[in-house]
This record gives C-alpha cells, sequence and structure tokens, in this order.
C-alpha cells in the first residue's frame, strides 16, 4: 500500500517520512504542512509506513520511483532477522513482520492465548504490562533499525512518523530510545507527522490527480 505519496507543489502524506536534510532545504517535497511550498520546501527519496503492513516510497527528484514491477522502494521487506518470522511476501524476518500493527497483534495472540490487535496491545502497554511492552519495543527497534539502514543507505536525516501504530501514544518515545542506542552516524532526527490519520489518504489523492494530469 502506498501509505505515502505526495504532490511535490503542497505536502507530502506519510507513516514514516525519511529524507537528507540537504534535500529538505532545497524544495521539492515536504510533510504534512511542515512547510509552504514556497522555493524552500524540502525532498522525500524515502517513505515508510507501518500500521497493518508496512509500505515504502522512493521519491526521486520530485516523481514517485515504482520501478518495473512496481516494487521499487518496499522498505517494509527488507529483511532485519533471517531468522524472524514469515512475512507475507513469503520472506523471513521482514520489517513488516516484526513491526507493523498485524505482526503486533499476532505476537500478542501468541503470548496472551487470545486474539489480540495492536490496539488492545498499547492498552496494556499503557497499563504497564511488562508482555504488552516488549511487544511494542519489537516494533519500534525494527523502524529505528530500519532507518539506520536507511541512512547507511541515503544518507538520511530526518524521519517523520505518522499511522495509526506510529501516532499511538509513546511509540515514537519508544524509536527515540532504540535509535538513540545506536552509534550516532547512524541516528536520524524523528517528527510527527502533522496530518495524523488522513496523511495517506490526501496524499495518494494529490499523487493521483498529478498523475492524472500529467496524462
Amino acid at each position: 500500500a502506498w501509505e505515502c505519496i505526495a504532490n511535490h507543489r503542497n505536502r507530502v502524506c506519510g507513516w514514516v517520512l525519511a529524507l537528507p536534510r540537504r534535500a529538505w532545504e532545497r524544495g521539492g517535497f515536504c510533510d504534512n504542512r511542515l512547510r509552504e511550498d514556497d522555493g524552500r520546501g524540502g525532498g522525500c527519496p524515502f517513505a515508510t509506513p507501518s500500521s497493518t503492513g508496512v509500505g515504502a516510497g522512493l521519491i526521486i527528484n520530485g516523481e514517485l520511483q515504482t520501478g518495473l514491477s512496481g516494487l521499487a522502494g518496499h522498505a517494509g521487506h527488507m529483511t532485519l532477522d533471517i531468522n524472524g518470522p514469515k512475512c507475507g511476501c513469503g520472506r523471513s524476518g521482514c520489517v513488516e513482520a516484526l513491526a507493523s500493527g498485524t505482526a503486533i497483534g499476532q505476537l500478542a495472540s501468541e503470548l496472551y492465548k487470545t486474539d489480540m490487535d495492536a490496539k488492545a496491545v498499547f492498552e496494556r502497554y499503557h497499563q504497564g504490562e511488562q508482555d504488552a511492552r516488549m511487544i511494542i519495543d519489537r516494533s519500534a527497534q525494527a523502524i529505528s533499525e530500519l532507518l539506520g539502514n536507511l541512512r547507511a543507505l541515503l544518507d538520511i536525516e530526518v524521519a517523520v512518523i505518522g499511522g495509526s501504530v506510529g501516532l499511538a501514544e509513546g511509540y515514537l518515545e519508544r524509536i527515540y530510545y532504540f535509535m538513540e542506542h545506536q552509534p550516532s552516524l547512524f541516528q536520524v532526527d524523528l517528527q510527527l507527522a502533522q496530518l495524523g490519520h488522513e496523511a495517506g489518504l490526501k496524499g495518494a489523492a494529490l499523487w493521483s490527480a498529478q498523475e492524472w494530469s500529467a496524462q
């Protein structure tokens, strides 16, 4: 799912948006009303969402890159743990299999021996339950590691976190915690998406309109 789609003259939308600060400063894309398009907007070479699944978007020079098969930029299917849980894509230990809302619910259901979803896990997390904390931490650490990998690959400096999991109370702080335990070379700045849960919908609409008008 393309949960971070953007119009280069307006806003960028997404759950996790990662970009080099130089691109942010030069112009082009910007996140969720963080900047107006006054010639000082931002660039968005990479965006990765994490909720029901973990999708991603790669944007270069104001253009969403889809690749020959539409797979380009799907960071959610980058492997973090070769011995990790099976992902719906067929690989093992993908970011999506560790960090998504679905993954949170699946692990909780196994531990608590009853059907649970991410919302229920966060409720238990805020009640101080250690198992719930461990589950949320696995997700947050996976996102932190992904951003560190993208930092190494693309020299990203800023990540904008949003979506149902990303915007959940306390989640950003856990990403911060694990990010701070990485070497400083691989750390990125984190911000919350200002368009909240509507970011993906509005971004997709803007991108679709842009593509339609270009035809």
